[in-house]
């Protein structure tokens, strides 16, 4: 006598036995009704650990079954596929994608699909079930539509991808529907702002290498409202990398869209403004290889990068220009308003830098402003604003201002010259 052992099926067997299954369709009663009843824990637990053959052999004998489907939900808001989609269970997945298609759109309290929750949680092998289901089985849905579904905070898929820095899906998605990177959510933010935003080189590099060639200067060009409009002064995503020191992305930026370097955000800086003006050596350095005369790069004001970095308090990037005597131009030019940038240096009180600038040789310490102000006379002006009065004495005066000492020489009732200011330590 033979000894016969049931053997369990292997799980693919199982799977393709419950896809086999008739379920009633899901008329649009089921479909499309809002939920009001909340998920029993059985089928939320089911769900979450991929237990297909328990959760399906509940649904198989309740006579509710499009009732459960559609209409309990989790308190979230979330369906059975939102569950397994996020908590990464394969098979049940796959079954409700099959049996319940409608499912792949059905949206949360918070307006998110399936999609949405598997993004946020990495789930990448997830995404690619739902993507290829709805791109062999949906014929009512196409996948650009599902792709680019936004949550109630106006965030695709892709953004929640890129938010939460899940690269491989951010990539995936990017690589199935290019437009996606350039949608913004409520926060006027698009996945391509956001992911220079993240200062991530690899998924900043996703998008660029999905792009084809020559598309970022399209953007550039044709659509100023995804491209150069992306930050809230009106800049391009270079001001955004600049800003944020974010040197690989400046990089790869300004060698695939040149032209971006050239272009002004709202408060008239060119991207390589923004990088003096955060003090992001590195950015700086990068953006200057693409100059062939720094005499070019003029903001709306006309501020050379030195008086930027001036007035802005960026000792480094004033002792890079400094130092480096293909910038030696720069040193002593004016702005709009006649001010050098020392000029500018003494009017925000930037101590550190107007020492270097008063110690350096080639500074014209003597020059006038538009108002015939030398740079003396500019930290004169500002102190008789604030009420301070001149000494009757000739010598050398120290004089306080809003936290600040500065050091004058006074002669005939006149600040002839500056000296030194730095800041006072409390």
């Amino acid at each position: 006598m033979q000894l016969q052992i049931d053997m369990p099926r292997p799980v693919n067997e199982e799977l393709e036995r419950w896809k086999a299954v008739k379920f009633p369709d899901p008329i649009a009663e089921y479909g499309f009704s809002e939920p009001n009843k909340i998920l029993q824990r059985e089928f939320y637990t089911y769900a979450k650990e991929d237990n297909f053959n328990a959760l399906f052999h509940l649904l198989s004998n309740e006579l509710e079954v499009l009732s459960i489907i559609f209409k309990h939900v989790a308190a979230s808001g979330n369906s059975l596929l939102h569950v397994a989609a996020s908590h990464g269970s394969e098979d049940v997945t796959h079954l409700l994608c099959h049996h319940f298609p409608l499912l792949i759109t059905r949206e949360n309290f918070l307006g998110d699909n399936a999609l949405h929750l598997a993004a946020r949680a990495g789930r990448f092998d997830k995404i690619q079930n739902l993507v290829e289901h709805v791109k062999i089985h949906h014929r009512t849905l196409e996948l650009a539509s599902l792709l680019r579904m936004k949550n109630n905070k106006g965030n695709t898929p892709l953004h929640d991808a890129v938010i939460k820095g899940c690269r491989e899906v951010a990539r995936f998605l990017v690589n199935e529907d290019l437009e996606v990177s350039y949608l913004k959510n409520k926060e006027d933010k698009s996945p391509l702002y956001l992911a220079v935003e993240s200062c991530d080189g690899e998924m900043f590099a996703s998008f660029i290498e999905a792009m084809p060639e020559g598309n970022l200067e399209k953007l550039a060009v044709g659509k100023p409202d995804t491209m150069l409009s992306e930050d809230i002064k009106g800049g391009n995503l270079l001001h955004l990398a600049a800003s944020m020191g974010f040197l690989f992305g400046a990089r790869l930026l300004v060698s695939r869209c040149p032209v971006a370097a050239s272009q002004r955000n709202d408060e008239g800086n060119l991207p390589i403004h923004v990088a003096c003006q955060k003090g992001h050596l590195e950015v700086v350095r990068e953006l200057l290889i693409f100059w062939l005369d720094p005499m070019d790069f003029l903001n709306e004001k006309g501020q050379n990068i030195l008086h930027v970095a001036a007035g802005s308090g960026q000792m480094k990037i004033v002792d890079e220009i400094l130092r480096n005597q293909d910038l030696e131009a720069l040193i002593n030019e004016k702005d709009c308003d006649g001010n050098t940038p020392l000029h500018l240096a003494a009017m925000y009180c930037c101590s550190e830098i107007v020492q270097a600038l008063v110690s350096d040789m080639r500074v014209d310490k003597m020059i006038v402003n538009n108002e015939k102000l030398k740079p003396s006379g500019v930290v004169a002006k500002l102190l008789r604003g604030r009420r301070f009065e001149a000494p009757k004495s000739d010598g050398m005066v120290c004089l306080h201002a809003n936290g600040h000492v500065i050091a004058l020489e006074h002669h005939e009732g006149s600040y002839s010259k500056l000296i030194i200011i730095y800041t006072c330590k409390k």
